[in-house]
């Protein structure tokens, strides 16, 4: 007696159905990729945004003597350099089509 595969007995809208479900599930796995993807560019830029304003906070958070650190100003100076990398970066991302 040959044996039948499932899908054999199976009415057609049962059939259906399955296939559906199926192709669901090998699809899952792309559309899961596409979201991480999306979540990681996300974090890039970000990161992008952020890094350059925490390495000038750490440089200028040193507790070290060096005269630039003795002209009050460059404090300004160095929030208004945070603020421009951050507005530049922001500017390209727009250019390129980012966000």
């Amino acid at each position: 007696m040959a044996s039948l595969a499932c899908g054999d007995r199976m009415p057609a809208d049962q059939r259906k159905t399955r296939e559906v479900v199926i192709e669901g599930l090998d699809r899952a796995p792309a559309v899961l990729a596409v979201a991480l993807l999306a979540a990681r560019a996300q974090l890039t830029l970000v990161t992008v945004i952020l890094l350059p304003a925490t390495v000038l906070g750490g440089i200028m958070g040193m507790n070290f003597d060096v005269s630039l650190f003795d002209v009050s100003w460059l404090f300004w100076i160095v929030i208004l350099g945070m603020f421009g990398i951050a507005a530049l970066v922001l500017s390209m991302a727009r250019v390129r089509r980012w966000i």
